[in-house]
């Protein structure tokens, strides 16, 4: 109540921004799981995880929170207290 279209629209995004670097991580994270699992299995078959990849994906995750937030956030911003409010 009273917050203004900017601050609720930030708000989603930084939400839904937040969400996808949490994922963005955890993937990373997975990713090196799975490349120490191979390389214990597999004596000659060593993956390797460049840095700028892991860069890459980290920021992907951060374009695809801005880019799936922003419509949510728009519609959020755009509504009136009592239409949040009201039982469908």
């Amino acid at each position: 109540m009273g917050a203004t279209k900017f601050k609720i629209l930030g708000q989603f995004l930084v939400e839904a921004i937040s969400i996808c670097l949490i994922g963005g991580f955890l993937e990373f994270g997975l990713s090196i799981l799975i490349r120490r699992l191979i390389e214990v299995n597999q004596t000659d078959f060593h993956p390797i995880i460049s840095i700028s990849v892991a860069i890459l994906s980290i920021v992907f995750s951060l374009v695809i929170g801005v880019i799936f937030g922003i419509l949510p956030a728009y519609n959020a911003s755009n509504l009136t207290p009592i239409n949040i409010l009201q039982a469908d």
